[in-house]
């Protein structure tokens, strides 16, 4: 662990006796992501401590479960499950943890360098100790983001590493800013980048509804057709494809799954909004090299090929519309 990421604090807790805690840290170059649980505590940055080291860090705070608050600068702000709260390493501050029925304390927190936030300081400031209701918009968002970095926090490579921290960067300044009404002073380019980001959870959400398309996404985002395809010009698919291709995955999926295996194929087709049956069974030939009930039938003969997409015939083909 580097000394630049750590923030000295003095923590006390009622419960010395069965104290428990665990905690991990991804690093994603100057940025941290940390996910911790542990027993209540009061935690407490002194000046003194400041004075000792300072890592001059923003930290945006998830509360996962339990109930967590923080007091500097004046303020005081208490958290639940999904709000966020800000706060920053160079000024003192006290914290605390609590269960919250039989949920224990559990956050995950974000640590940036202040020099990578594009946002003036003295707006920074004003979001200090202040709560950040979850569960809406941008912080739905965020908070989805931060719980898929923890769970796929094995898998990443040198390549996902770089774009992680890019779009983790852009995705607490947007919050920032959004909450200071302040989004137009991000860059164009992390603007264009969270705006991908809303849309492709918009899709990934709505997977289901007949009615999604290029159309309907471009309205809900107030942006036009046009800049949506151009936004997904970057894409090995275009956006109509892209969607496509979702779909047909969670389809076959659902077709290799040994417990929808008396669900109609058209029942499946229908809940990832194929609702034509013959174009979906032309469009899964296509991609897989079988039809959905053949590819049903196989995979009932080899239950290993459930888990995977590439099982049949090798890669699947790609599909354009």
């Amino acid at each position: 662990m580097s000394r630049k990421m750590l923030t000295p604090a003095v923590v006390r807790s009622d419960h010395k006796e069965n104290f428990q805690a665990t905690a991990y840290a991804l690093d994603f170059g100057a940025i941290r992501v940390c996910s911790q649980t542990y027993s209540p505590l009061h935690v407490h940055r002194s000046r003194k401590l400041i004075w000792r080291f300072d890592p001059e860090m923003y930290c945006l705070s998830l509360t996962v479960s339990g109930r967590r608050g923080i007091a500097q600068s004046g303020r005081e702000a208490a958290c639940g499950p999904g709000d966020f709260m800000f706060y920053e390493t160079s000024s003192p501050f006290q914290g605390w943890a609590d269960t919250d029925g039989d949920n224990p304390p559990q956050c995950v927190i974000v640590q940036i360098p202040k020099t990578l936030l594009p946002l003036s300081a003295d707006g920074l400031g004003r979001l200090v100790a202040v709560r950040l209701p979850g569960g809406h918009g941008l912080t739905e968002l965020v908070s989805r983001h931060l719980g898929e970095l923890v769970r796929q926090a094995t898998t990443y490579t040198e390549a996902d590493v770089n774009r992680l921290t890019t779009i983790t960067l852009d995705l607490v300044a947007a919050l920032c800013a959004n909450q200071l009404e302040a989004a137009s002073s991000l860059p164009p380019e992390s603007r264009r980048r969270v705006l991908q980001a809303q849309i492709h959870r918009f899709v990934l959400e709505r997977l289901g509804d007949p009615e999604l398309s290029p159309a309907t996404i471009a309205t809900a985002h107030k942006i036009s057709p046009r800049y949506l395809y151009q936004l997904f010009e970057e894409q090995s698919l275009p956006i109509a494809s892209w969607i496509r291709q979702l779909r047909l995955e969670r389809c076959r999926r659902d077709l290799a799954n040994p417990h929808l295996g008396s669900v109609p194929v058209r029942a499946i087709a229908a809940r990832w909004g194929f609702i034509d049956s013959a174009h979906f069974s032309r469009a899964f030939r296509t991609v897989y090299e079988l039809s959905p009930s053949e590819y049903r039938q196989l995979t009932r003969r080899r239950p290993g090929m459930q888990t995977s997409s590439t099982a049949v015939q090798g890669t699947p083909k790609t599909s354009q519309v």
